[in-house]
């Protein structure tokens, strides 16, 4: 991209266009509707959800995420890692910057008319039937998606998307062999028990452990990679519920434990304990302590407080 000769800035309107077209061409379409859900399996199939996370590129599903606004009415500028995030989600093996770019200011934008598609490439008639007729041969074989994935069929799907998108896009829709993917039926029975499996080894690796956070909800709910689906979730997820009403750490539960993580290092030091300095370690004080945390100061580890 950096090494690109220099040319003229695509518009926003041809930016729009290019994307729509792009969801056409992959069939994530519902209608004349882009189909987002279709766009956002495709790109977590790609791109690991925790390194999305700390790129600041989080794919939620939400109507106002970055990645819905490509394939709107662009009125504004995105970043060149959204756009290769995308792009390499939805585009065939072997794509290039220089070449989107190429396509995208190919994009012919008429006031009240349908977008056209890109203008093709003037190539010789032979290679061009060569292309069309080899790959014919293998949609007739194997059908479209085993023949994109495969040798020498992806190099072929590609050249005529860069060369003859046109034809493709036809061909594709006549034979009615470009299925829409299938959004998988969620278990949710099995997806409960799953969780709660989870959730009881985490609690069993850090329930003797004094030195943690407070393990509350969110706590919990941090060790998970899709944490906020199991959270929007609970409606259906009625073992995981019941876990965190059950096993959630109450604040006095919580006081208790760093009541304990300062005994048990005077203990070790062989250090004389009095109240004030376990409320001064623990971060207690006399306003927040509650009433469980105060009486078992008092009666089991044996320190006054008066």
């Amino acid at each position: 991209m950096l090494n690109r000769p220099q040319h003229k800035s695509a518009t926003f309107a041809q930016w729009s266009a290019f994307y729509r077209h792009l969801a056409v061409l992959n069939d994530c379409r519902k209608g004349k509707r882009v189909d987002y859900e279709a766009i956002r399996e495709r790109t977590i199939a790609k791109w690991p959800i925790r390194w999305l996370r700390e790129q600041r590129l989080n794919i939620t599903g939400q109507g106002n995420d970055w990645w819905v606004g490509l394939f709107r009415k662009h009125r504004k500028s995105y970043n060149y890692l959204q756009h290769i995030v995308v792009l390499h989600s939805l585009m065939p093996d072997g794509w290039t910057i220089a070449e989107v770019l190429g396509e995208v200011n190919n994009m012919q934008i008429k006031p009240n008319t349908k977008t056209r598609l890109p203008e093709q490439s003037k190539i010789p008639l032979e290679p061009l039937e060569n292309y069309r007729n080899n790959w014919e041969r293998l949609v007739g074989e194997h059908g479209i998606k085993s023949a994109r994935s495969g040798k020498p069929g992806g190099a072929i799907y590609a050249w005529l998307y860069r060369h003859d998108t046109t034809w493709l896009l036809a061909f594709n829709d006549e034979h009615g062999l470009n299925p829409k993917p299938q959004k998988l039926r969620v278990n949710w029975e099995a997806r409960d028990k799953h969780i709660v499996g989870q959730l009881i080894l985490i609690r069993k690796n850090h329930v003797n452990q004094l030195h943690h956070p407070q393990m509350t909800r969110n706590w919990y709910l941090s060790k998970f990679n899709n944490h906020s689906s199991v959270e929007k979730n609970l409606f259906r997820l009625p073992q995981v519920k019941l876990f965190f009403e059950r096993y959630c750490e109450q604040l006095a539960d919580y006081q208790i434990r760093r009541i304990n993580r300062v005994m048990a290092d005077a203990q070790i030091s062989g250090q004389h304990i009095k109240h004030w300095h376990v409320f001064r370690e623990a971060g207690l004080s006399e306003e927040r302590i509650t009433e469980k945390a105060r009486d078992y100061l008092i009666n089991k580890m044996g320190v006054s407080i008066a």
